[in-house]
């Protein structure tokens, strides 16, 4: 959250966290915030903040990096990969997954693609990760264990 938003609303203030890159903290599990910008959506709209979060879980490091290709600055064990979203192209998407280098990555951001969407955009990425790395989406509703 962002600063200016937290200091306008004491109410608010009072139930947030501001987190910043680097910053340690505890949120029932141990979690580290990483980045802070938002991808850029079109150079004409004004840059906004994102901070993404490396969780571990019970010594399985899990990385949401947001609405950000930011990378989390170590190894991560999971990545929840944004594949969709008005600020990425599957090539980007592909690239950061790449870069990651996660063993496995699970799809997020990607309510706007539909059935036919998800099916090239599943093909696309799992030919284009690491042959070792293993990507999966999973369904709405569904849990899935880390």
């Amino acid at each position: 959250m962002r600063r200016e938003i937290a200091d306008a609303d004491p109410e608010v203030a009072e139930r947030v966290q501001v987190v910043t890159a680097g910053q340690d903290f505890d949120a029932g599990l141990p979690v580290t915030g990483v980045g802070e910008r938002h991808a850029v959506v079109h150079p004409d709209l004004p840059p906004t903040d994102n901070t993404g979060f490396v969780v571990d879980v019970g010594g399985t490091r899990v990385y949401h990096p947001g609405d950000s290709f930011t990378p989390p600055g170590r190894p991560v064990d999971v990545l929840l990969l944004p594949v969709a979203g008005p600020w990425s192209k599957v090539s980007e998407v592909a690239d950061f997954g790449r870069l990651v280098d996660a063993p496995r990555s699970v799809a997020i951001h990607d309510a706007l693609l539909n059935d036919t969407g998800l099916r090239v955009f599943g093909t696309i990425l799992g030919g284009l990760l690491s042959t070792e790395a293993r990507f999966e989406r999973v369904a709405p509703g569904s849990d899935v264990e880390i």
